[in-house]
């Protein structure tokens, strides 16, 4: 709901302004009436409005005086002038203010409620825009950040746009740790579940604020979706310490957002291009989510000490390299070999098991990375396998599960690029049908439920455009349509097919085409 305060000394103005239209309707929520300016400026120093609706003339201070007033405390607000004069000099004034409306008294219903929708829907621009901004700058930090871990970037090139971005890194001990959402267990049927792109910038957020000045560490968040924490291990902290420190997180994280995560912690390298093996090890850690608990947290080197054992029997280059040359046999009398060395050795217990099916499931993974470089194919792979397939691995069910997604990942292998990434075929089907609309990489995202960073970045990979860019191409195409067939204004075409502002849409036009609307209906004619 967007805030209102509307100022007027007349009290049969103030009710009467409140009871003429359904603010609530129009989103709007109306927070204050105030008899004068001084009571609106008292009222709007303890909390923000984004309308204010005022009279001109008042006692002591105007209206115009007002609006100077609350522009030079740089508050963001929309104001809309009340007069029972149709005074040419104040008109003139309240333009110079950079006002939305001058209104005359009495305020007609239908001009009031038309200056309010248009003033929400400016706001709501402004709003994306400024989200577009910030996710502008957050897509460029997070894109070096992962080139770093992603080991796609030497030291130097890092180390430069880093002093640019104005980050903070160690000069020795890295520390990676990978924290990926969960579905929590107290959530109801039916419950609203918050929006994936806020949940990961809550969890974030937490993490910084528990983090904070304790330890030097970079956070953002993956392709793939997954919030990512390097610390710099300059201090004398251990491990132990980051341990319990990411705990607390959890717990925060737990109750405040009611949702489940698994933390994994890689091992700590000296070394800055040694990064990328911390991470891929924090990584491979995410694949026991299958047979930890919620919210636990796991540590490299304790986890792989006490599966070493039972590990050796698993040689995950000779099912790689099966998989990246899509050859079913070899890899499926890997898995069978595998099976009979464990029912030959009765020694193993059902976790050390569980740790070898684990170890099978990450070498499928990462052969599909090496070969695709796509991170959300990899997404699609973990839906695969039911969890109980890992409860009781003698079963030929667990055996018939294992062999079912080696040749679901070699199907993937075999498919035309296009086919890897059903979620833009869907984007660009759901553009195609609703352009008209006020839509735009937030909404579109939030509408598929996926970050709208990594949205933009799949997007442009596997079609070649932008995402806005792409809006403007389908737009612009369709208002070419409407010029050539139809005699409709050019600003009705604007709004038609979908621009708000008729001077975004001139220019869009004029970039993509290299003339204006006006120029491209006459050069039909000629």
């Amino acid at each position: 709901m967007y805030k209102v305060v509307i100022v007027d000394d007349e009290p049969l103005i103030l009710q009467g302004l409140q009871s003429l239209i359904n603010w609530e309707e129009l989103g709007m929520e109306i927070i204050g009436r105030c008899s004068n300016a001084t009571e609106a400026l008292e009222l709007l120093t303890h909390c923000s409005a984004h309308i204010l609706i005022t009279d001109i003339k008042m006692h002591e201070m105007n209206g115009l005086e007002l609006i100077s007033a609350l522009k030079a405390r740089k508050l963001n607000m929309k104001y809309v002038v009340l007069s029972g004069y149709d005074d040419f000099e104040y008109v003139k004034k309240a333009i110079e203010l950079g006002i939305e409306n001058y209104l005359l008294k009495p305020v007609s219903v239908i001009e009031l409620k038309s200056t309010i929708q248009t003033i929400a829907q400016k706001i709501e621009s402004e709003i994306d825009k400024e989200i577009e901004f910030r996710q502008g700058q957050n897509i460029l930090k997070d894109n070096i950040l992962y080139r770093w871990v992603a080991g796609d970037i030497d030291k130097g090139e890092f180390l430069e746009r880093a002093r640019l971005l104005h980050m903070s890194i160690g000069t020795s001990g890295y520390l990676t740790t990978i924290i990926k959402m969960v579905d929590h267990p107290e959530r109801k049927l039916g419950e609203k579940i918050p929006h994936q792109t806020l949940l990961r910038f809550a969890i974030q957020n937490i993490c910084s604020e528990i983090i904070g000045q304790q330890l030097l560490f970079q956070i953002f968040c993956s392709p793939e979706e997954d919030i990512v924490i390097v610390f710099s291990h300059d201090s004398e902290k251990d491990i132990s310490y980051i341990k319990s420190i990411l705990k607390e997180c959890v717990e925060i994280i737990n109750k405040l957002l009611k949702v489940d995560v698994l933390v994994t912690i890689g091992s700590l390298e000296s070394m800055f291009q040694n990064v990328q093996t911390s991470y891929n090890r924090a990584k491979r850690l995410q694949n026991y989510q299958l047979l930890r608990p919620s919210n636990s947290v796991l540590v490299y080197e304790a986890v792989m000490d006490s599966a070493n054992d039972i590990m050796e029997i698993v040689d995950g280059t000779e099912l790689q390299i099966a998989i990246a040359e899509q050859d079913r046999d070899r890899s499926i009398r890997f898995v069978d070999n595998i099976a009979s060395l464990i029912l030959e050795n009765n020694t193993y217990n059902s976790t050390q098991v569980q740790e070898v099916i684990i170890e099978i499931l990450f070498h499928i993974k990462y052969a599909l990375r090496k070969k695709l470089h796509d991170p959300e194919t990899f997404s699609l792979l973990l839906p695969k396998i039911s969890i109980n397939t890992f409860a009781n691995y003698s079963s030929s069910q667990s055996l018939d599960e294992i062999k079912s997604l080696i040749h679901y990942a070699i199907d993937l292998l075999e498919r035309k690029p296009d086919d890897f990434s059903p979620i833009i075929s869907k984007v660009k089907s759901y553009i195609e049908r609703f352009y008209t609309q006020n839509i735009n990489l937030s909404t579109v995202s939030e509408k598929f439920n996926i970050s709208p960073g990594y949205l933009g970045y799949i997007f442009k990979k596997q079609t070649g455009e932008q995402f806005t860019n792409y809006i403007n191409l389908i737009r612009i195409q369709m208002a070419k349509k409407l010029l050539t067939e139809t005699n409709m204004k050019i600003a009705d075409i604007a709004e038609q097919v979908g621009y708000l502002n008729t001077n975004y849409f001139f220019t869009t036009f004029k970039k993509l085409e290299q003339l204006s609307p006006a120029e491209f209906r006459r050069n039909l004619i000629q």
